[in-house]
C-alpha cells in the first residue's frame, strides 16, 4: 500500500536512525504512520514526523546502547573482562546490562559469570544458567549447542546433565584422523590401514569395530551416536 499520490512523500525503503521503513499504514490528522523494521529487528507503527525530526530513532533499544550492553544487527552484546564480550538475544540485553560480567576460564574455554547476591547466600552465577532460568538446586548445565561458550543467544542454549554436555564435545586436538572417536589402527608400532571406532555413553567406552575406510567409520559412530544420544549426539565430525 502506497500513501495517495501528490500528498504525501513515499518513505518506502528509507532509513530514520535506527529505522528502515517498510510500508504505508495510514493518512491521519498529524500525517503518515508507516511500518517500519528497527535494527534489532523489532517492526512497528511510526509517524512520519517523528522519524523526520528524529524524535523517534528505534524502538527504544539505542537507549540500551548508552548502558553496558548494545546491540548490532539482530544480536545482542554484554561486555565481559578481558575486552571480551558474550553474544545474548536482544530481548535480553536491557536485563542483562543491569550487572557486571566477567569471564571464567575452565577448560581452555571461558565462560560468562556475574556474583550473586551475597545476603541471599548466591555464588557466582552463570549467565547461561541465568538465561535458562535455572536455579541453584537445579543440578543440570547449560549448554552450548554450538559449543561456542560465550554464545549465550536463546537458541543456542539448552539444559543438559553433565553425561548430555560431555557428548556435545568436539574432536580433540591430538586426533590424528580429524573425527571423534575414531582413530588409526595399529600394528608393531605403525599405523594400518583401518580405522578403529570408540563411543563413550554413560561413562562407559564403547567399542564399536573396525573398518576400511574412514567414511564407514564415520557412518557406524553417527548411527549409534544418534540413538544414545539423541539432540546431543557429535555426528559428522
Amino acid at each position: 500500500m502506497t500513501p495517495p499520490q501528490g500528498y504525501y512523500k513515499d518513505l518506502t525503503g528509507q532509513t530514520f536512525g535506527l529505522w528502515t521503513v517498510l510500508s504505508f499504514c495510514e493518512c491521519t490528522a498529524r500525517g503518515t504512520v508507516w511500518l517500519c523494521k528497527c535494527g534489532c529487528g523489532k517492526v512497528q507503527r511510526v509517524r512520519s514526523r517523528n522519524m523526520q525530526d528524529g524524535i523517534s530513532k528505534s524502538c527504544g533499544c539505542a537507549a540500551i546502547r548508552k548502558g553496558k550492553g548494545w546491540i548490532k544487527g539482530y544480536v545482542g552484546y554484554i561486555p565481559l573482562t578481558k575486552g571480551m564480550v558474550a553474544a545474548v538475544s536482544v530481548h535480553r540485553v536491557a536485563d542483562l546490562q543491569r550487572w557486571n560480567w566477567y569471564v571464567v576460564k575452565k577448560k581452555g574455554l571461558y565462560y560468562a559469570y556475574r556474583n550473586g547476591d551475597r545476603s541471599k547466600g548466591e555464588g557466582k552465577i552463570s549467565m547461561a544458567r541465568y538465561i535458562l532460568g535455572m536455579d541453584y538446586t537445579d543440578k543440570r548445565e547449560g549448554d552450548h549447542r554450538n559449543r561456542c561458550t560465550l554464545d549465550n543467544r536463546d537458541r543456542n542454549l539448552r539444559p543438559a546433565t553433565r553425561n548430555q554436555s560431555q557428548t556435545n564435545k568436539g574432536v580433540r586436538r591430538d586426533s590424528y584422523t580429524g573425527f571423534k572417536g575414531i582413530r588409526r589402527c595399529k600394528a608393531k608400532g605403525s599405523f594400518v590401514g583401518r580405522f578403529q571406532v570408540r563411543l563413550t555413553h554413560m561413562g562407559v567406552c564403547l567399542h564399536l569395530g573396525t573398518y576400511d575406510t574412514i567414511e564407514e567409520a564415520v557412518k557406524a559412530r553417527d548411527e549409534v551416536a544418534l540413538k544414545l544420544h539423541g539432540e546431543f549426539a557429535t555426528t559428522g565430525e
